[in-house]
């Protein structure tokens, strides 16, 4: 018992488009009897220190016999087809998506017992009366041909905290909690005031941004296609009173990542492409924008788990000697 030796090859390659053939070689010491050959292909996204997979499809791969010659190769193809809006593998600095075909060969009672399995794998069979042996493989899906396209929709813009808004309510909530130590002395001061005190002054730092935004109005943008597929178009609706001075808008491609290890997140980024920037007319309430697509190959927009390509579009300028920051995401798709 536990005596056979089973070895394998698993190579998968493109076809055409979202097409892909599989090849399995399987050798073996001595003669082993198959029940069934099944097969899934997965999306994973790894951030950092944590990973997502999502099952894509499952297939069930032809038996060409049920019997496996011993010292012989014995060949098994397939084939399957990805998704039309299927993402394709990507290698980043902080997050990673790649595909990967699980097999599993599931034999008749006898022919496992008689394979040379490791102690856990012996162990993992006896409890769960498992009769599957897993064989995997990575692989790569370009899709660097592809074009991109904006989805057509309005967008909102929302102000992003700057220093100024930032600096102030830490100064207030700092001459405020002096204040409070002044008058009930040094012995009422607790540990626990500082995390109050940090997640408090992010909060009305929060509540600042949205309150001065809103009162600064509300920008929004309608996104199209273009005649040509090298580009998108953007119409942008300002109101009257938003007076911003010097104001530009441009977008960025942005590879993201949370990283959830320990007591608090931290999200990674990296700008992986920065479109030319282009004048608002503050004086025209509707005004048509042109943007060019990346002259490089980017990912559309993707989100899995705590990674994701966000596209997103920025408008900045200057308003009582203070720099303003508006972004709206925004999303794009392979047509």
């Amino acid at each position: 018992m536990g005596h056979v030796v089973l070895t394998s090859e698993l190579n998968i390659k493109p076809i055409s488009a979202n097409k892909f053939s599989g090849e399995l070689l399987l050798k073996t010491t001595e003669i082993l009897k198959l029940k069934a050959i099944n097969a899934s292909v997965f999306f994973n996204a790894k951030g950092r220190m944590s990973s997502r997979q999502d099952k894509v499809l499952e297939m069930t791969i032809p038996l060409a016999t049920f019997s496996l010659v011993s010292h012989t190769n014995n060949f098994f193809s397939f084939e399957f087809e990805l998704p039309e809006n299927s993402t394709a593998t990507y290698e980043g600095k902080n997050v990673s998506f790649y595909y990967t075909c699980n097999v599993d060969l599931v034999f008749e009672e006898d022919s496992y017992d008689s394979l040379e399995k490791s102690v856990f794998r012996k162990m993992i069979s006896f409890v769960s009366s498992n009769t599957e042996i897993n064989i995997t493989k990575n692989f790569d899906f370009s899709k660097e041909n592809k074009k991109l396209e904006v989805l057509a929709d309005e967008y909102g813009f929302k102000l992003n905290a700057n220093r100024s808004i930032s600096f102030t309510v830490i100064g207030l909530m700092a001459l405020l909690y002096g204040f409070y130590i002044y008058k009930n002395g040094t012995n009422y001061f607790a540990i626990w005031h500082i995390p109050i005190g940090i997640i408090s002054t992010g909060l009305i730092i929060a509540l600042a941004t949205f309150l001065i935004g809103k009162y600064m109005g509300k920008i929004k943008m309608k996104l199209s296609s273009s005649r040509r597929d090298d580009e998108f178009s953007c119409t942008l609706y300002v109101p009257f009173s938003f007076n911003m001075r010097n104001s530009k808008i441009y977008y960025q491609v942005i590879e993201q990542v949370i990283d959830s290890r320990g007591s608090s997140s931290t999200t990674h980024k990296e700008v992986l492409f920065e479109s030319k920037s282009h004048d608002v007319y503050m004086q025209k309430n509707a005004q048509q924008i042109v943007f060019n697509f990346p002259n490089q190959f980017v990912l559309p927009s993707v989100s899995i788990g705590g990674a994701a390509i966000q596209w997103k579009m920025f408008i900045t300028g200057k308003k009582n000697g203070s720099t303003y920051k508006f972004s709206s995401d925004f999303k794009v798709k392979n047509n």
